[in-house]
């Protein structure tokens, strides 16, 4: 028997793992923009590629990873639970030369 994951109607959320286990957690894209400390005083900075004004700052990468994520899950679960459309922003942003970027995937 053939497992299929279902795609999803909206390109930013991804695919559940199993069709049948976890069949009512949605999944959704978070794609961050890290920003490297300049200095060994500054700390790193991220924002979202694909939601528009959500940014964070941490002393290591992952203190600022978790912070994005922390903001990207609340916003996205308010939306999701007033089944309002998340207004994901069209086109991503694309990371300057000194940036880089991180896809995290986001269960509500």
């Amino acid at each position: 028997m053939e497992n299929h994951v279902p795609r999803p109607e909206n390109p930013q959320q991804l695919p559940l793992s199993t069709p049948d286990a976890h069949a009512g957690v949605p999944v959704f894209d978070c794609h961050v923009i890290l920003t490297p400390p300049s200095a060994p005083d500054n700390g790193w900075h991220a924002r979202t590629a694909n939601l528009p004004g959500m940014t964070a700052t941490g002393s290591t990468e992952r203190d600022v990873l978790l912070a994005i994520v922390a903001l990207f899950k609340k916003f996205v679960s308010d939306y999701h639970e007033r089944a309002e459309p998340i207004p994901w922003q069209g086109e991503p942003e694309k990371p300057e030369s000194d940036e880089q970027e991180r896809w995290i995937p986001v269960h509500l």
